[in-house]
Formats: structure tokens, C-alpha cells, sequence
């Protein structure tokens, strides 16, 4: 199968313009659905009115819409360095992420904002230098990283860098002419973008633009969706309320590895599953594994490299990779060797080339007795176990501690006897910590340990 690969979004949107690609979108928000033609003539639109403001950079902060996406991409052609940020996210994060991204102007598309909000921001926002100008061609994406294990960084990215992904995509599990994909992941995290938005308006399939994890559930049933995109989270809390639409036909998974027994369930239901691999620094996937009997056994994507380093963990060499961290020269060079990307995520290659991620290096905790847990992979169980609950493994004098919010303490006594029969001993959960306010996460639902670390030293 040829695969079109884009080089950037002015390719992509002359290809719509042209009917070249099937398909279209449908914004449950605003209860309507336009062709992709139709969509590529209102980015165009917005092109021009950037073009006429004469901006350098900008975020766009608010719900799946229309004018979020058009503007968007009429952003980006026009020059702008561009952020999507989540509509979640408070004032106070929203004034850093315009600060850390040095942008211009925050543009509040759902008016959501209140006034003294408003006045943060603006306060946070950049003053252009005298003579500095809007780069030449297609302007720079920033996503920023997950933060797991340290301040979040915004990524650079490309128009270029986010297609090769999509070819990527496209290359190992096709969206074809029928599909729909859901996109209820948020645009603001590399993986929601383009696994739930890019890739599908890429390619041949439909797009159903969901209203926010508030309304998933609603959401998944009303969009009768072939392909539903998701975390390790979500699907426990779909599975946990039966509430996976009967159009579904493959669920693909990122941001974190999936347990055992959610497998299972999605199997159950009759559902395929793929299993995709990338990080925010090599814009989005770089390997993938589709309906494979050990859904871990990645197949490395077209163009991609990887080698295993000496301490265990993987380096990556991709067409995909970002141009670096927002000026920041130190952690760039800290990251990059001679265009290799370092990760924090230990793994190997077998026999058959297949790529095996074995967790997080910061997911592993080390216990007093030299034993060691998988602390991801134990806590997607529990999630399971719990229907959803918030939950997360720490160390705490050398022993495994759980700490929980919102769980009642019965099914968590139930849960824990059952999942400590299936620990080594020397790993069983005994210790735990209730606290009074929601584990801090990421907009891609892992846990933010040194965050969770921090919290509890001060309890």
C-alpha cells in the first residue's frame, strides 16, 4: 500500500482543498459536520487574518471547535509559533506555559476566562524585541512534555516533523475511507493530536471531535466512532461503565502500557487493539504494534531507528524529531547526542526486531530489600480493580505504599488482598496513605511522582 507522506500543512490542506482526501469532521460541541474542503478553506481564512495582525506567536486556549482548529492551522501557515492549551488548565499554569513559550497573545476562543484571570495571563505575556519578526514559512508547533519526572519543557515541532508521524501512523495501522476516528484525547498533548486529529485529517477517515473528558462516556456513544484513541486511564474508567460503542472496531492505546486484565476486556468485547509508542520530543509515534498476540512487541515505523544504551534505556533516531526544547540549549544537548534522542524508557530489541518497552526508568521502584516493581503496570491493575480509582505506588522506608484518593476503604481492603496473592514476596502493598485532594497528573493521565513525592512530604 503507497502511503502519501506530507511535508507540511500547506500540502495537507491543498490536498483537502482539492477533494483529494475523504471524509469529514463533526464537532459534537457545536452539533455540526463539515467536509475537509470545507475545513481547509476556513484555515485559509484564518491564514490571512493572522497574516493581517502581524503576530510572532500565539495560544489558543478553549474546547474541540471549529475556530480552535482552524485557527490552528491559519496560525501556523501564517508563521505563528503556536500552543494549544488544554481548556483545563487554570489561569496560573496557563500565564507559565505563556511565559516558558514567549507568546504574544492568548486567545480565549470560548470566552471561558474571567476577567482577573485575563490579567494574570496578559501579565505573563511576551513584549516583542524591536526588529524581531514572524519566522519564514510554516511556524513552529510547541507541545509540552508530560512532566512525569520534572518541570514540564515546551518541545519545538514542526508541521513537517507532526506529518511524519501521521505517515507513520497511516504506514502501520490505515485509516481507510468508512473510518472514524473519536477524538476525545486533548489536542494540547502530542499523542491527542495527532493520533485523534492529524492523522485521520491526513487520510481517509472521518473525524468526531468530542466536548471533553467530562462528556466522554455521552461522547463515545454518540459518535459511533471505528477507531477510538486512548490512554491507559480512560479505558479503565469506559470499560469500568460498559460504555465502549458497539461501532468500535479497534481501540489504539498510548501514553503508558495497558494491564493485563483490561486487555482482556477489550478482547472480550470483540475489539483489536494496537498499541502505539512515541514520546512529545519525536512528535508522537514511532513504533507500533496492531492485533499481535504480545501487544508489546512493537514494529519499529518506516524511517525509524533505535538502540539500546548501556544502562538499559532506549535511544531513538526519527525523520519526527523535534528541532529541540524552547530555548533551552542545556536541556537539548542534555537530551540529543548527534541526533539520537535519549529516552527514559528501558527496553530491548528481540531476535525479530521487534521493540519490547519494558517502563518508565522512573517508573521502577527500588525497594530496601534490591527488589524491584513495575509501578505503572501494578497501577493500571488497581485502576481496573477500583472501577477508576485514583491511585498511585511510592516508596516509603523501603516498602511499597499506596496512596489514594476518592476509593472506599472496603474495595480498596478487597483489592489489595487480591492483588498482593499475585506479588512476590517482599513487593506486597501493606502501607497506605489517603489523600484529601486528586493525585497530580498529566493531561495524558500519568502520574506526576515527584509531584505526588513532594505532597506527601509535606503531609
Amino acid at each position: 500500500m503507497s502511503v502519501q507522506k506530507y511535508v507540511s500543512f500547506q500540502q495537507l490542506l491543498d490536498s483537502l482543498e482539492q477533494e483529494k482526501v475523504k471524509g469529514s469532521l463533526r464537532f459534537l460541541g457545536e452539533g455540526i459536520t463539515i467536509s475537509k474542503k470545507e475545513f481547509a478553506k476556513k484555515c485559509f481564512e484564518k491564514k490571512s487574518h493572522f497574516e493581517e495582525h502581524g503576530l510572532i506567536s500565539i495560544g489558543l486556549f478553549g474546547g474541540k471547535s471549529l475556530e480552535l482548529v482552524s485557527s490552528f492551522f491559519g496560525a501556523a501557515l501564517a508563521g505563528l509559533r503556536v500552543v494549544i492549551i488544554d481548556p483545563m488548565e487554570d489561569a496560573s499554569s496557563i500565564a507559565k506555559m505563556a511565559k516558558y513559550a514567549e507568546l504574544e497573545k492568548v486567545l480565549d476562543i470560548d470566552g471561558q476566562l474571567e476577567e482577573d484571570e485575563l490579567k494574570e495571563i496578559n501579565a505573563s505575556l511576551y513584549s516583542r524585541k524591536e526588529g524581531e519578526r514572524e519566522s519564514e514559512g510554516e511556524g513552529d508547533i510547541l507541545f509540552f512534555t508530560s512532566g512525569t519526572s520534572g518541570p514540564s519543557k515546551p518541545v519545538v515541532l514542526t508541521s513537517e516533523s507532526l506529518l511524519d508521524a501521521c505517515y507513520n501512523g497511516q504506514s502501520c495501522l490505515p485509516a481507510k475511507e468508512g473510518d472514524s476516528v473519536l477524538s476525545i484525547l486533548p489536542l494540547s498533548h502530542v499523542f491527542g493530536f495527532v493520533c485523534s486529529f492529524l492523522w485521520p485529517l491526513c487520510y481517509d477517515s472521518s473525524i468526531v471531535l468530542g466536548r471533553g473528558l467530562k462528556k466522554m462516556c455521552e461522547d463515545v456513544s454518540a459518535s459511533e466512532a471505528t477507531i477510538l484513541t486512548l490512554i491507559p486511564t480512560q479505558v479503565a474508567f469506559l470499560l469500568s461503565r460498559n460504555c465502549l460503542n458497539p461501532e468500535s472496531k479497534t481501540i489504539l492505546i498510548g501514553a503508558g502500557p495497558l494491564s493485563e486484565p483490561l486487555i482482556a476486556a477489550i478482547k472480550a468485547a470483540g475489539k483489536s487493539l494496537a498499541f502505539g509508542y512515541g514520546l512529545t520530543e519525536t512528535s508522537s509515534g514511532v513504533a507500533i504494534s496492531v492485533g499481535s498476540d504480545d501487544p508489546y512487541a512493537f514494529s519499529i515505523c518506516p524511517e525509524d531507528e533505535f538502540r539500546v544504551e548501556e544502562d538499559g534505556t532506549l535511544s531513538i533516531k526519527t525523520p519526527g524529531l523535534m528541532k529541540g526544547y524552547y530555548k533551552n540549549e542545556e536541556a537539548t544537548k542534555a537530551a540529543i547526542d548527534n541526533g539520537w534522542l535519549r529516552t527514559n524508557d528501558l527496553g530491548f530489541i528481540d531476535e525479530e526486531g521487534k521493540l519490547h518497552v519494558i517502563g518508565r526508568k522512573d517508573d521502577i521502584l527500588v525497594l530496601s530489600s534490591g527488589m524491584k516493581m513495575d509501578a505503572g503496570k501494578i497501577e493500571s491493575a488497581l485502576m481496573l480493580l477500583t472501577h477508576g480509582g485514583d491511585c498511585a505506588l511510592l516508596v516509603s522506608d523501603g516498602a511499597p505504599m499506596l496512596v489514594y484518593f476518592n476509593i472506599e476503604q472496603a474495595l480498596l481492603n478487597d483489592v489489595l488482598k487480591k492483588m498482593n496473592a499475585t506479588l512476590p514476596l517482599g513487593t506486597q502493598i501493606v502501607a497506605t496513605r489517603r489523600l484529601s485532594s486528586p493525585l497530580p497528573r498529566t493531561r495524558s493521565g500519568k502520574v506526576i511522582r515527584y509531584k505526588l513525592m513532594k505532597m506527601m512530604e509535606g503531609m
